[in-house]
């Protein structure tokens, strides 16, 4: 129970670990935390997630459209990548093995506020990627070993 707790707590520091490979494998908090990524329910959330953000694309008509995170979306970008986003929700809950970095590239699309689907602040935060690279990225992953 402690593991699962610290897993949540620390989630996001346990998945840059992953992403960039210095994670512990034997960490009773890690392992804690690949079974949560690789959990149904929670591949179901994500997504779920992504296709509600092809959703509220879709719903905008401004050059400005925002989410509920008050966070300005590229829609164009994410409609014309709209087939791949949603192929990749459909993997996430259809594939019976996925990779934890996959799940953990396709949940950071959504929340992640240096996500390609937002626009960045060009000074501070440049993008450095185009949601469809991204997408792609998300889903060459998350068929990785």
């Amino acid at each position: 129970m402690t593991d699962r707790i610290l897993a949540r707590l620390r989630a996001w520091s346990i998945d840059d670990a992953l992403l960039n490979g210095s994670a512990v494998s034997g960490d009773r908090t890690t392992l804690a935390r690949r079974g949560r990524l690789l959990n149904f329910s929670y591949r179901s959330r994500v997504a779920g997630a992504l296709r509600q953000l092809v959703a509220a694309a879709a719903r905008q008509s401004g050059p400005k459209p925002v989410i509920a995170a008050k966070l300005h979306l590229k829609w164009r970008e994410i409609l014309e990548s709209k087939a791949l986003i949603l192929m990749l929700a459909d993997e996430l809950e259809r594939e019976p093995h996925v990779s934890p970095r996959g799940v953990i590239l396709a949940d950071r699309l959504v929340r992640g506020g240096d996500s390609p689907v937002y626009w960045p602040d060009p000074v501070n935060h440049p993008c450095a990627h185009t949601v469809e690279s991204a997408v792609k990225h998300a889903r060459a992953a998350l068929h990785m070993g």
